[in-house]
């Protein structure tokens, strides 16, 4: 069974719980099976990817009609799904319409590629689903992919946590920071595990975080977000 756990993103300036990501887990019925065994065979096939995503695409809009309206959620989307898939259709069994404004797809910059990306973005903000840059840092995107794509939040990699002693590096994500900001785009970093790295990043500028320190992927629970 394939299932959706959801990690908590909060605003750095008050740790609020401003929204999540939606993660695909799947159970064989005794135990959650590693990505690594499954993920593969679902990406690789444009039809299983779809289905993938409209089983996310339920599970979140079961959520967000469970969370605050001004919660939102967030979920990686393959571009090529939304070439094949019959959208209309799919919107309208998983009841996405009634809350698209409230969905953020994320695509990787590990994988873009240019006209892919800006379809889907097309295609997304066609339903009001509003786009996210994910793996900012780790991939080779063009200063014309971030210009054209004119996404609504930009998601920094994990990884970057770990450089954050670093002062080239402050100066980078301060610049970054700054520009979005005037671009009206929401910035977030991934992979905060300390309260050293959550201070560092808000002190920066960057306005929202996810890691550990905020809490793992699981089942949302009851009251959270409230």
């Amino acid at each position: 069974m394939i299932f959706a756990a959801f990690q908590p993103i909060v605003r750095l300036a008050d740790r609020e719980v401003v929204g999540y990501e939606a993660l695909a887990r799947k159970t064989d019925g005794e135990r959650e099976v590693p990505l690594s065994e499954w993920i593969p065979e679902y990406l690789d096939s444009p039809e299983r990817s779809l289905k993938l995503t409209e089983i996310m695409f339920a599970e979140i809009v079961k959520a967000l009609k469970a969370l605050p309206p001004a919660v939102f959620i967030t979920v990686n989307v393959e571009a090529q799904n939304f070439h094949i898939g019959p959208w209309d259709d799919i919107a309208e069994r998983t009841g996405l319409a009634d809350v698209a404004d409230r969905v953020i797809a994320e695509i990787s910059e590990r994988g873009t590629i240019h006209d892919s990306a800006l379809a889907l973005a097309e295609k997304a903000r066609l339903f009001n689903i509003r786009i996210a840059f994910d793996d900012v840092g780790a991939g080779s995107a063009r200063l014309i992919e971030f210009v054209d794509l004119a996404p609504d939040m930009l998601k920094l990699d994990a990884r970057i946590c770990d450089r954050l002693d670093n002062e080239r590096m402050r100066i980078v994500l301060r610049t970054i920071t700054d520009t979005f900001r005037q671009l009206g785009t929401t910035t977030l970093i991934e992979g905060i595990e300390t309260e050293d790295q959550a201070s560092a990043c808000r002190e920066l500028g960057i306005d929202l975080g996810q890691g550990f320190l905020f809490g793992q992927p699981g089942p949302l629970q009851s009251g959270v977000g409230v």
